[in-house]
């Protein structure tokens, strides 16, 4: 099984012009996108998989400071540009606010 993002398919469309001058990383949140089938998922969502499986917004707020902290050092950057659409917006701003040190800001 495969789940993806549903920004996936535009990506090109989305970033292709961007990527003459930015390096441009979508990430598959936890629980979701191209990583989601390959982590063994039940064939149906039950309320103990749920339980013992919570995505919660402390949950996806740290992985995005840990995933920014790696970018910056992989790829030697001082800063990130952040972009986030519907419920990435959410998280977006909760990352930027408990680690704003990492992110370009005006």
């Amino acid at each position: 099984m495969e789940v993806r993002s549903p920004i996936t398919p535009y990506k090109d469309v989305l970033y292709k012009d961007l990527e003459k001058d930015f390096i441009i990383v979508q990430w598959d949140q936890r629980g979701s996108g191209r990583t989601y089938g390959r982590n063994n998922p039940p064939e149906e969502l039950s309320s103990e998989y749920l339980k013992s499986h919570p995505l919660t917004m402390e949950q996806m707020t740290s992985d995005g400071i840990v995933l920014s902290t790696y970018l910056l050092k992989h790829l030697h950057k001082k800063k990130i540009i952040l972009a986030g659409t519907s419920w990435g917006s959410a998280l977006g701003v909760k990352i930027v606010t408990k680690s704003p040190e990492l992110f370009m800001h005006t």
